[in-house]
């Protein structure tokens, strides 16, 4: 009776061994085959959404080139979108969502610094990888292991703001229109340092963070301090409308930012005539392929955020297990210029370039 009680157990065990490595090769298979889940937060909605929705679009293009040449060691990419709508707490509750239902381990957004960086300290609480497409370097310093940026550092501006100041040899004067956040800061301390070196002064420096003004009183002031340059961050063309109606004559320059009212807004481009700005170019493959997609150019910084997937996958490809620490090792030449991921927060190299409105059209600032 025991001799037949133990040869039952014996085979219990063999079956249930049998089963179980049957199960695990099972789940190994299904582990190869299952998608690399990655959380997207973008402001899709609110005053970013031409920035998400555009980022958006390159993170789709570059998902789908990546997943039709086999996926990342033959597993497909998967992205898992949230919209942010350019809120500080909702892009908190976007972040939650993905770590705690989807299960993420990687996020890649947000496109502006302040819906971005209130993740950032949850992140580095959780292990999970973040990494902006677009946020300057300057709001990602100190952080933690896990939060990275393919944003352009603002000092990359320098060499364009220079070129501007010898086609304006005669600007002494500049009154700054800026943005008060760390992307506002760090194109102010660009512009200051710039200034500077060209032997001109601030004459007047007017700093908001607010989507409603009309900057009236600020052009007003910009007026009575008697500037022969002005440099706006943000809203270009409602600063441009109070500097036309005060009829001044000053040499202007601002940002990227410029590209969404020129492009995607229509604003008459009149209102822009002569200006220059500071932007970085894709390449020529990538406007190519973004418009055969879309119909449309890529514009405000697309391209970052096609590059950000590709580094992702890259790292995926390294150690899927330990994403973030892989993402140090990455380092190649993306469509927006190199890019090299083994300092988190200064990995996008790309430098800018000068441009003007000349006739409603953009054009390289050198060519007349």
């Amino acid at each position: 009776m025991l001799g037949l009680r133990t040869r039952i157990i014996a085979c219990t065990v063999v079956v249930a061994s049998a089963w179980l490595a049957v199960w695990r090769a099972v789940d190994a298979q299904d582990t190869e085959s299952k998608p690399h889940r990655i959380g997207v937060v973008y402001g899709l909605t609110g005053p970013a959404q031409v920035w998400g929705t555009y980022g958006r679009m390159a993170l789709e293009l570059a998902k789908d080139e990546i997943n039709q040449a086999g996926g990342v060691k033959g597993r497909p990419i998967e992205l898992i979108i949230e919209d942010s709508k350019t809120s500080p707490a909702q892009s908190v509750s976007a972040y939650r969502k993905l770590v705690n239902v989807d299960k993420v381990k990687i996020v890649v957004g947000d496109v502006w610094d302040f819906i971005t960086t209130p993740m950032l300290p949850l992140a580095a609480r959780d292990g999970v990888l973040v990494v902006s497409p677009t946020v300057m370097s300057q709001a990602f310093a100190g952080r933690s292991p896990y939060t990275f940026t393919a944003g352009h550092s603002a000092e990359t501006i320098i060499p364009a703001v220079n070129q501007f100041f010898a086609l304006h040899p005669s600007v002494k004067r500049v009154g700054i229109l800026c943005w008060d956040d760390p992307w506002g800061q760090a194109y102010l301390a660009a512009w200051r340092k710039a200034i500077e070196q060209h032997g001109a002064t601030v004459a007047a420096e007017l700093c908001n963070v607010d989507f409603t003004t009309d900057y009236r009183t600020d052009v007003l002031k910009l007026a009575a301090a008697k500037v022969d340059a002005i440099f706006i961050a943000h809203l270009v063309d409602v600063a441009l409308k109070r500097i036309r109606e005060q009829g001044m004559v000053a040499a202007i320059l601002t940002t990227s930012n410029v590209i969404e009212d020129l492009k995607i807004k229509k604003v008459p481009p009149e209102l822009f005539e002569g200006i220059y700005f500071t932007d970085w170019k894709p390449s020529d493959q990538f406007t190519a392929a973004f418009k055969a997609r879309y119909g449309k150019e890529p514009v405000v910084d697309a391209h970052n955020s096609y590059d950000t997937l590709w580094a992702v996958a890259r790292a995926l490809e390294i150690d899927p297990d330990n994403v973030a620490q892989a993402l140090r090792r990455v380092k190649f030449t993306g469509v927006g210029g190199e890019l090299d991921f083994s300092n988190p927060t200064e990995a996008n190299k790309s430098v800018a370039q000068l441009y003007a409105v000349r006739s409603g059209k953009i054009q390289g600032a050198a060519s007349r």
